[in-house]
């Protein structure tokens, strides 16, 4: 009989696994994200003028820790803004062939969008400064060219869009940023105590029916 046990022991133990390697090869899911924002002009020609866009991304590089960030390259940054009768995307960025736009993150926040746009793509030209950016106050700057990043005329208010379709359950991504997903081992952890809980109860139940018997 222990031989019995050993084996089903042995069964379970490989069963549990191989479900624990399953488990692990799963990607994480992720999420697509999308900001509208709206451009506040304080001063200079355009004083007292909104003007509005919106980027997409998606968050399966983000981990919420440190500074990150996402672009065209790296998380499928798509941009869109209106301006002065005009729409620009990341296209239009001067740095496209570097990586950019980029919407930069500090342990989950958004810190906002840096996007570059000169002539003769723009007339006149523009700057979105995120926070934290080096000898910078954040906000909209006007007047950018190759060799000057123009004046600041204004500030950027950033918005989540709400998920239109999150499916069942609540909208994880109801905030600024997304919750963590669980690890895969994290997962694989709680079905291996779980299946051992299993194998217990059906040992229990083993020895209880040879006392009977």
């Amino acid at each position: 009989m222990p031989k019995v046990t050993l084996k089903n022991l042995f069964a379970s133990t490989a069963g549990i696994v191989a479900l624990h390697l399953t488990v692990n090869t799963q990607p994480a899911q992720t999420f697509s994200l999308t900001y509208n924002f709206t451009v506040n002009i304080t001063t200079g020609t355009y004083a007292g003028n909104s003007y509005t866009g919106a980027f997409s991304y998606d968050n399966s590089n983000l981990t919420g820790s440190g500074l990150e960030f996402v672009s065209p390259t790296q998380g499928n940054l798509g941009v869109l803004f209106n301006f002065l009768n005009r729409t620009y995307t990341q296209a239009q960025d001067r740095d496209a062939v570097s990586g950019f736009p980029r919407v930069y993150f500090r342990n989950g926040n958004l810190l906002g969008l840096s996007f570059l746009v000169v002539p003769p793509t723009a007339n006149p030209g523009f700057f979105f400064v995120p926070d934290e950016t080096p000898g910078f106050n954040s906000g909209f700057y006007l007047g950018s060219t190759d060799t000057t990043y123009g004046q600041r005329v204004g500030s950027i208010a950033y918005a989540l869009q709400p998920d239109p379709d999150p499916g069942p359950g609540p909208n994880p991504c109801g905030n600024n940023s997304c919750p963590a997903v669980p690890e895969p081992t994290e997962i694989a952890g709680s079905l291996l105590a779980l299946s051992l809980l299993v194998l217990r109860a059906k040992l229990g139940r083993k020895r209880v029916g040879r006392v009977e018997n």
